[in-house]
């Protein structure tokens, strides 16, 4: 009859385990400090990965846009050439003196230098007209 009496009173000790799990929470601002910490990774992801990465593809897409014949520029394979024609989506380069290959723009890693035209002359450091120290 043992068995019978364990069996019995079963149910009345689960009841009482159960019973503090299936009472609500009294603080509703519990599930906010519970989420916390996953919206300050989310916004710290954000600051650290995806900003970041958004401003220079911006930047990158900004200088492709402002290529221009004559620039020297380094293609995202390592290859540097001079821009010689620019089209809607494509740019023709010369890698080496009469031969030219046409890439996309989205090729172009960087401007490695632009034309004596476009450059502004540098102001000497010191302020004097021929950049030599007069001392």
């Amino acid at each position: 009859m043992q068995g019978n009496d364990v069996l019995a009173a079963l149910p009345a000790a689960l009841d009482s385990v159960a019973a503090p799990l299936a009472q609500p929470s009294g603080g509703g601002g519990s599930a906010l400090i519970q989420f916390l910490p996953l919206i300050a990774i989310v916004a710290l992801f954000y600051f650290m990965m995806i900003r970041p990465q958004r401003r220079r593809q911006q930047k990158m897409a900004e200088m492709q846009r402002n290529l221009m014949p004559g620039n020297e520029v380094m293609t995202n394979t390592g290859m540097f050439a001079t821009v010689i024609d620019i089209d809607d989506d494509g740019v023709t380069l010369e890698i080496s003196p009469g031969v030219n290959v046409r890439m996309l723009k989205q090729s172009i890693g960087q401007v490695v230098n632009q034309p004596e035209a476009a450059q502004e002359p540098e102001a000497p450091v010191d302020g004097s007209a021929d950049g030599a120290n007069n001392k």
